[in-house]
């Protein structure tokens, strides 16, 4: 028997879609160009899903849908816009939080993410469609059977 699969989170966040950059050095350290567009992503998941916690146990997948307003090599950053850039990015912002160098580990139970570690993602679809007029990223999280 088929058993549809536990949805952990449905969601559409209107907006051209994010892609991760490529970390940088600057001012003696290394740092994420595209924090600032996390965080903000995360507050409208937070948003859209208010009492999402995260699944600690069960191994997931992802459905990543993006529909970018891009269309071709010419416009600006589209060599970036790639399947592996936006599930980066968008995998790395539904995570829980790293810790830093000599704090507090974090506790991932009360930590705003869909899964405690990344590595519980054992399968993932992404689908890109340019030229889109009314651009956005649909994601759908569920848990994998054990069958």
């Amino acid at each position: 028997m088929i058993r549809p699969p536990r949805i952990l989170l449905h969601v559409i966040i209107p907006g051209q879609p994010h892609v991760q950059q490529r970390h940088r050095w600057g001012r003696g350290r290394i740092y994420d160009p595209s924090s600032d567009d996390k965080i903000s992503f995360q507050w409208q998941l937070r948003a859209a899903c208010p009492t999402l916690k995260p699944e600690l146990e069960a191994r997931i997948g992802v459905r990543l849908t993006v529909w970018t307003s891009k269309r071709s090599q010419l416009e600006k950053q589209i060599e970036n816009e790639d399947a592996d850039n936006f599930l980066k990015f968008y995998m790395d912002a539904m995570s829980p939080p790293k810790t830093k160098h000599k704090q507090r580990p974090v506790d991932v139970s009360r930590a705003f993410a869909v899964w405690g570690n990344d590595n519980q993602v054992d399968e993932v679809h992404a689908r890109i469609w340019r030229g889109a007029t009314e651009p956005r990223v649909e994601i759908l999280v569920y848990v994998l059977s054990a069958d």
